[in-house]
């Protein structure tokens, strides 16, 4: 059953505890348990970014429906891997300008579908690379078996 956006961001507001957070885009409500709150416009997002740190957490709504497909990918890269390690990205699939596979390649998953027909993206690195059981130096990046085995 679908969730409304407020209760979708509640629940990472909740599991995260943020102590600060960037809100590019639309009006979001937002707890009043979050300390610090930084709002930009989805349209001035490509410039205003350079001015600004790095936040615990960030919620992005309308970015996609209001921006460039180059322009989108770069704002949601450079959340990626200057702004923050987690946010959660609220686009409508009809108007968006990047579909499903290019949020795909850019690491973020569906999160939630909701009832207003946008989906809930998220990105968290913390998530996006999951520990496997064989990536690790025993089974096939030990450099004392390159003389055992043969692939």
């Amino acid at each position: 059953m679908p969730v409304s956006a407020a209760d979708c961001i509640a629940a990472l507001l909740a599991e995260y505890a943020p102590g600060s957070v960037l809100v590019i885009g639309d009006a979001v409500p937002m707890p009043e348990t979050v300390a610090e709150v930084t709002r930009v416009a989805a349209s001035e997002a490509p410039a205003k970014l350079e001015e600004l740190g790095r936040f615990d957490f960030a919620l992005v709504s309308g970015l996609l429906e209001t921006l460039e497909a180059a322009d989108a990918e770069t704002v949601l890269g450079r959340l990626k891997n200057l702004h923050t390690s987690r946010f959660l990205l609220l686009a409508d699939p009809a108007r968006a300008c990047l579909g499903h596979d290019a949020l795909l390649a850019l690491a973020l998953a569906p999160f939630e579908h909701l009832a207003d027909g946008r989906v809930a993206w998220r990105y968290d690195l913390d998530r996006y690379n999951p520990e496997r059981r064989w990536n690790n130096p025993e089974d096939w990046a030990n450099p004392e078996n390159f003389d055992r085995f043969r692939w």
